[in-house]
């Protein structure tokens, strides 16, 4: 994807988040069910009558939403850090896309978090940035290394309301 639609004019893009792989294991693994059932259930659901042959068409079409739904996720959602502000962006279907902008300035508090033991042997983990003006805090999750993305993004904040 191109991040230069949401960079401003002389704006200098410092670092791109992603979300690995992890945070995306659940519609992984139901897109595997999914694909093994139509797998498993191909030939005799093909055989019968068209109500069944109906149930294979809607499992086909199914996994093939699934994927292009993961696909979209894996490959749009991003937060990037310029050196003036955050951006997260975020794709959930294929019309229906959030931003979310906000200065680096009215960021107040910065936090790094890992949850539970699989978080910590994949060192995994979440950054969440509290922003004035904001009713909620925005969570980045899950991210590989938090700890060195909080660091950086601490020290920027400081360099930045100096």
């Amino acid at each position: 994807m191109h991040y230069k639609q949401f960079l401003h004019k002389n704006e200098v893009l410092i670092f791109i988040l992603h979300r690995t792989w992890v945070g995306y294991l659940g519609r992984i693994l139901f897109l595997l069910f999914l694909i093994s059932c139509t797998s498993f259930f191909s030939v005799p659901l093909w055989q019968r009558s068209a109500a069944t042959r109906g149930v294979f068409f809607f499992l086909v079409v199914s996994v093939f939403i699934q994927s292009i739904s993961l696909w979209l996720r894996y490959a749009y959602n991003a937060v990037l850090v310029t050196d003036n502000r955050v951006i997260m962006v975020t794709q959930t279907s294929l019309f229906k896309r959030r931003v979310i902008d906000t200065l680096l300035t009215r960021i107040s508090n910065i936090q790094w978090e890992r949850r539970g033991f699989f978080e910590w042997v994949f060192r995994h983990g979440g950054v969440t940035l509290f922003v004035e003006g904001m009713k909620r805090p925005v969570r980045i999750r899950p991210i590989i290394h938090p700890r060195k993305v909080f660091a950086y993004l601490t020290r920027l904040v400081a360099v930045v309301s100096h």
